[in-house]
């Protein structure tokens, strides 16, 4: 508190005001608010993050300082925040015991430039390039003039051999001796090879100082970047009511950070699995992690890491639909460069976009956190329970999140449409809790990696499936016996086109084998053109209102099974072209 006879003693006149204020000031015992000191200033020693939360296109980062402080005002500095900070989003607490008591008062941001003010490097680079661009100038003087020299003993070598071993009459030609040549091929020889040691010297003295004058450009580059480097000070002023400690959180968001699910499902069959006793089921090991990246200019080191499904960039509304119509000029065949290959890596994206069946997902991907905090919207986020360090090299970095043990039931699927392979397919149960989320899943079988795949979110309880590539040991046989098209002969017959296929499996296994065939038949949308399995199809299969068809086959170790599959199209007469669109083989 500030005396009155530090103030009487003042040589300066006090206004009456001024003295009336202090004197109201001590008589209430409040100290009045001059200018900050030095004295209250407060280092937060702490100088890196404490914990993140990353979303799909920023990060969340925290930072801390635990106070023990004494009743007035103090203000803590947080030094050294990345540049691409973004002010407004600077927020302060306190947490704690102490958060209902203390008064946050302000955060003030001020940008520093550390190297800016460093113009001793800058001016010594500068200098020394000065001196390699001087020494390059004489170096390439000096070549110059080597190679002068060197064009004149060529001369003087021309001139000596058209003089010596010239052509002309004896009267024309000098009379040269032996000993009087030899002197001049000698000095003619020397100078040619002190020309060329002393190109060769040149031009290495010239590829050293290129040399140095590019690092020392790049010296200069970096520091020309370094200062123009901008980092933040943060201060937080703060009221504390009485002596008390605290921890003061200060947040911010970066940019340049980023985080995506990946996972590895590991497919462990019967023959694996000692206590399985159902042969068609299995376990598999699921292990969820994600790839986290981030340039922020800091890295996070030993922090508290969350990863959020929260997404920025996904508007206010869901926006307006445009009515749409369909006609039959509008329908398209999809042609054999159009269809997607059916293979061992990624067939679900196939079975969905070629088949097109509504509601079925193939693939699998992302599982919940241990911790979970489920927010609005189905925002969802994963507290990783281990400390974390996340390098600011824009490089990706695994973190762990968990490890589950799913049971399977097992089947095989094989599309003749799209392909002759026959496929393991896993049929599985999310546990949850928490939303399985979409991204790739690395796929091994009995310890061998067998591809990558897709899947979208599943929510917990859901069923969903993950195929583990091609197993060899069945082999599909496809033959085509029927592909006719025809014309009406009659006034009591119609036009019509008809398909039959006979599609065959033989298991190799040594045990009992289900396998899925699944097929389709082309949906008519118009009155004029009906399409219906036939009756020779055998055995019946179970149709979609897609079309999709299905068939379930018990396959005995070592033997065969069969599927006829015939389908019938029938247009009305004059409608006859609508069976073109049918016939898209």
């Amino acid at each position: 508190m500030i005396q009155f006879k530090s103030i009487l003693t003042l040589s300066s006149p006090i206004p009456i005001w001024t003295l009336c204020f202090f004197v109201w000031a001590s008589a209430l015992e409040v100290e009045p608010c001059l200018a900050h000191t030095e004295q209250d200033l407060i280092e937060a020693t702490k100088k890196t993050p404490v914990a993140v939360t990353v979303f799909e296109d920023r990060a969340r980062v925290t930072r801390s300082a635990s106070l023990t402080v004494e009743e007035g005002t103090h203000r803590v500095v947080f030094r050294q925040l990345p540049g691409e900070l973004n002010p407004s989003s600077l927020m302060a607490k306190v947490v704690g015991e102490a958060s209902e008591n203390v008064l946050i008062l302000g955060v003030l941001l001020e940008a520093e430039y550390p190297e800016q003010g460093l113009e001793y490097p800058a001016s010594a680079l500068r200098e020394k390039l000065n001196q390699i661009e001087d020494q390059l100038l004489a170096v390439s003087s000096q070549i110059d003039r080597n190679q002068l020299f060197s064009t004149i003993l060529e001369r003087y070598s021309e001139i000596l051999r058209s003089v010596v071993s010239g052509v002309g009459s004896e009267a024309q030609q000098p009379k040269w001796k032996i000993e009087e040549v030899e002197p001049i091929q000698q000095w003619l020889l020397e100078g040619e090879i002190a020309a060329a040691a002393a190109a060769d010297r040149f031009d290495q003295q010239q590829s050293q100082l290129l040399r140095q004058r590019d690092d020392v450009l790049s010296d200069l580059e970096k520091y020309r970047r370094n200062a123009g480097k901008r980092l933040w000070n943060a201060t937080v002023t703060v009221s504390v009511p009485q002596d008390s400690s605290l921890e003061l959180e200060l947040s911010y968001d970066v940019a340049s950070a980023s985080w995506q699910p990946v996972h590895e499902a590991r497919l462990i069959e019967s023959s694996e699995n000692e206590s399985s006793e159902d042969e068609g089921s299995a376990k598999v090991t699921w292990h969820q992690r994600a790839r986290v990246s981030q340039s922020s200019g800091e890295s996070w080191v030993g922090v508290e890491l969350t990863l959020s499904t929260l997404r920025s960039s996904l508007g206010l509304s869901a926006g307006d639909l445009v009515p749409v119509e369909v006609s039959l000029r509008d329908r398209e065949i999809p042609t054999d460069g159009q269809r997607t290959s059916f293979d061992s890596v990624d067939m679900e994206r196939s079975s969905e976009e070629v088949l097109m069946e509504e509601g079925e997902s193939l693939g699998m991907n992302g599982w919940s956190s241990p911790i979970i905090e489920t927010g609005f919207g189905g925002v969802v986020s994963f507290r990783i329970k281990n400390r974390v360090d996340i390098p600011a090299d824009g490089t990706s970095h695994t973190v762990s999140i968990q490890m589950l043990e799913l049971d399977a039931q097992l089947d095989y699927v094989a599309i003749p449409a799209l392909g002759l392979g026959v496929y393991r397919r896993a049929k599985l149960v999310q546990p949850g809790p928490g939303m399985l989320l979409s991204g790739e899943v690395q796929c091994f079988r009995s310890g061998t990696y067998v591809g990558i795949g897709e899947i979208g979110n599943v929510a917990p309880g859901q069923s969903f499936q993950q195929y583990f590539g091609l197993d060899g040991r069945l082999k599909m046989f496809v033959q085509e016996l029927s592909d006719v098209q025809t014309p009406s002969r009659s006034a009591f017959s119609s036009p019509r086109y008809e398909r039959k296929n006979l599609y065959s499996v033989t298991s190799f296994l040594d045990q009992k084998a289900q396998v899925e065939i699944v097929d389709r038949i082309p949906v008519s949308m118009v009155e004029e053109l009906v399409i219906n399995v036939g009756k020779d199809t055998d055995p019946q299969p179970k149709v979609s209102r897609d079309g999709i068809c299905r068939w379930n086959l018990q396959i005995e170790p070592g033997s065969r099974e069969e599927v006829l599959f015939q389908w019938i199209a029938i247009a009305d007469r004059g409608s006859e072209s609508l069976l073109d669109l049918v016939d898209d083989d």
